[in-house]
């Protein structure tokens, strides 16, 4: 989590570092965190299934005290939905995490061959993954 780009001074940095820590982000590679550019579908997936595949609560600052997370299902059957990408690679950093989010109902396809993980998300799009992913789960007291 040391990364060349993210200075102890920079208002994010210690967001950037406990993210980075509990497993959730890591950097673009080459020692890069890349704060300032927008995120693509591929990595927002990525990030959503880093943390509900984390199993643990995380380490410290803010959400320390958030009780840990498991699905929800009341009591249902529930089936994943299947697609094929034409333009997610097999073993993409994304692809894994992308047949999981569109299978869980987190994320949707931009067509119906096509999931565009390169693209930027916007505030919108993000703002529905999230939803729906935090729907998918209850916080354990």
């Amino acid at each position: 989590c040391d990364f060349t780009d993210v200075a102890a001074t920079d208002w994010f940095a210690g967001w950037v570092w406990q993210a980075c820590a509990d497993g959730y982000m890591n950097g673009i590679g080459g020692g890069l965190f890349d704060p300032n550019n927008l995120l693509t579908r591929g990595q927002i997936v990525t990030i959503l299934n880093n943390i509900a595949e984390s199993g643990t609560p995380p380490s410290g600052g803010f959400l320390a005290s958030i009780p840990m997370l498991y699905p929800v299902f009341n009591g249902l059957p529930f089936q994943m939905r299947e697609s094929a990408w034409t333009d997610v690679s097999i073993g993409a950093f994304y692809a894994e995490p992308v047949v999981e989010a569109y299978g869980w109902g987190i994320a949707e396809g931009t067509s119906d061959t096509t999931f565009s993980p390169d693209s930027p998300v916007t505030r919108g799009e993000f703002a529905k993954m999230l939803y729906r992913a935090l729907s998918l789960f209850r916080f354990a007291f």
